[in-house]
């Protein structure tokens, strides 16, 4: 059964009840009553999206990651200026794999990162729960996690799952690949 309150506040009944303006920014946002209880991100809401400091732009870099990219935007991504906490090099990790990685911010903030694998050279889905929603290993909440494609998955000749795993290994992060391809 679904909680009825959140927090101790209601969607519209009772002395703690969400305000009617509140309620109807939210449904807009396409919140629904089930979903605030269910303890939704409503950061989008609010105006408090996650945006990582000196992330690549975040369409161009979604469209090189589908291979649907026109000139202008690997123009804008390869103009980027990497941030300090990724290899600077494209040597040590290629441009295709950190513009994705470089929209989850500084791996300092994150606490586990989970890998959804597909074949066929598909780009995999990396999803990460920030330390602060985490207690030791347990994670407490998966509402605030953030998750981007990166390139290169399951196909003979793609390296960028291998390039992501490789930088984890060497900052020391807790990572799971799922399933099995």
């Amino acid at each position: 059964m679904a909680p009825s309150s959140r927090g101790g506040r209601t969607w519209s009944r009772g002395p703690n009840k969400l305000s009617a303006s509140y309620r109807a920014r939210l449904e807009r946002q396409g919140i629904t009553r089930e979903q605030w209880l269910a303890g939704a991100d409503l950061r989008r809401t609010r105006g408090h999206e996650y945006r990582a400091p000196g992330a690549a732009p975040k369409e161009a870099t979604a469209a090189l990651v589908q291979g649907e990219a026109t000139q202008a935007q690997v123009a804008e991504i390869r103009a980027w200026q990497r941030p300090a906490w990724l290899p600077a090099s494209d040597l040590d990790m290629s441009t295709d794999v950190a513009a994705p990685l470089s929209q989850l911010g500084n791996p300092r903030t994150w606490g586990h990162v989970e890998f959804t694998p597909r074949g066929d050279g598909q780009p995999w889905t990396m999803t990460v729960t920030p330390k602060r929603y985490m207690d030791g290993d347990t994670v407490l909440t998966h509402a605030y996690d953030r998750s981007v494609e990166i390139p290169g998955g399951g196909g003979a000749g793609t390296t960028g799952a291998r390039e992501v795993l490789d930088f984890l290994a060497g900052e020391e992060i807790d990572f799971d690949v799922m399933g099995t391809i």
